[in-house]
C-alpha cells in the first residue's frame, strides 16, 4: 500500500478504532484466499511432513505467523508466545476451537521473571505491535512519517506487566521456531541452548545479522544460514529480512 495512504489510514484509526481490527481480519482472510504467507520465507513449512512436527511462534503479535504456518499445515501443532496479555487474550479467543494451537501469555528470555512493556496509544488507537520494553522507543516510533497529521499531544503510553519464561524450562522438542522479539532474539536463544542441542529446530529469525552474538552462539550447535529462492533452499543470506538457520542433520530432511 502507498505510504501516503497508510499514513492517512493510521490517522483515521484514531477516529474509528474498529478499522484496525477490520484491516487485520481482511489481511488474514486475503492471505488465506490467495494461499500466500505474510512473509515468503514461511514457504519452508511446505518441507515439513512429519505429523509430530511442533512449530513454535515466539513473538506472536497479531497471529500472522500462526496463519502462515496453517496455510501449509492446517493441523500443525503450534505453540505461540506473546508477552502482551491483551494481544495473547485476543489470540486465545480466536483459536479457542482449534486444539492444535496453544497461545501462552508469556515471553521467552534467558532468565524467568517479569518486565514492563510500554504500549503506545495514539488518538484512541492502541498500537500493540509497536510496544517495547524501552519506553523511549515506544514514545518515538510514531511520528508524522507514520501517521498523517501527527500530534504528540494525542500520544499516551500504557504500562503492562509481562511474564518471562525460558525455552529450556518447557522441555519441548520443536521442529521449527520462528523468532521475532524486537532485538531480544539472543536472550531467547540463550535460554534455549539445551533445546537447540537436543532438537536442532529449523530457525526463522528476523534481522539475524544485526546481532553478531546470535551467529556465534548458533555456530556452536552446527547451524548454517540459508535462504529461499522461490521454493529452493540456498546457502547464505538472501534479500529477505529473515534468515533460515539449519543444521546439517536437519537440512537433509528438508531437501
Amino acid at each position: 500500500m502507498h505510504p501516503v495512504i497508510m499514513r492517512t489510514f493510521r490517522a483515521a484509526q484514531g477516529a474509528f478504532p474498529g478499522l484496525k481490527t477490520a484491516k487485520n481480519a481482511l489481511s488474514r482472510h486475503g492471505h488465506r484466499i490467495l494461499n500466500t504467507p505474510h512473509e515468503k520465507d514461511f514457504r519452508i513449512i511446505k518441507r515439513f511432513s512429519d505429523p509430530h512436527d511442533l512449530f513454535l511462534d515466539i513473538g506472536a503479535n497479531q497471529g500472522q505467523s500462526i496463519e502462515s504456518i496453517l496455510l501449509f499445515r492446517r493441523k500443525a501443532q503450534i505453540i505461540s508466545f506473546e508477552p502482551n496479555p491483551s494481544l495473547a487474550a485476543k489470540l486465545q479467543a480466536r483459536y479457542a476451537r482449534q486444539p492444535n494451537i496453544t497461545v501462552h501469555a508469556a515471553g521467552l528470555g534467558d532468565v524467568p521473571g517479569t518486565f514492563t512493556l510500554y504500549v503506545p496509544t495514539y488518538n484512541r488507537c492502541v498500537y500493540d505491535g509497536l510496544a517495547s520494553i524501552d519506553r523511549s522507543e515506544a514514545e518515538n516510533f510514531l511520528s508524522a512519517d507514520y501517521v498523517y497529521g501527527y500530534k504528540r499531544s494525542k500520544l499516551s503510553i500504557g504500562e503492562v506487566q509481562c511474564r518471562i519464561e525460558t525455552l529450556d524450562s518447557l522441555k519441548l522438542s520443536p521442529s521449527f521456531i520462528k523468532l521475532d522479539v524486537q532485538g531480544y532474539e539472543y536472550s531467547v536463544l540463550l535460554g534455549g541452548t539445551e533445546t537447540l542441542a537436543r532438537a536442532e529446530p529449523v530457525l526463522l529469525i528476523e534481522d539475524y545479522a544485526e546481532d553478531p552474538r546470535i551467529g556465534v552462539l548458533l555456530q556452536k550447535f552446527g547451524y548454517k544460514e540459508y535462504h529461499l529462492e522461490g521454493d529452493q533452499l540456498r546457502k547464505g543470506p538472501g534479500t529477505s529480512c529473515n534468515s533460515l538457520l539449519i543444521t546439517d542433520r536437519k537440512i537433509g530432511k528438508l531437501t
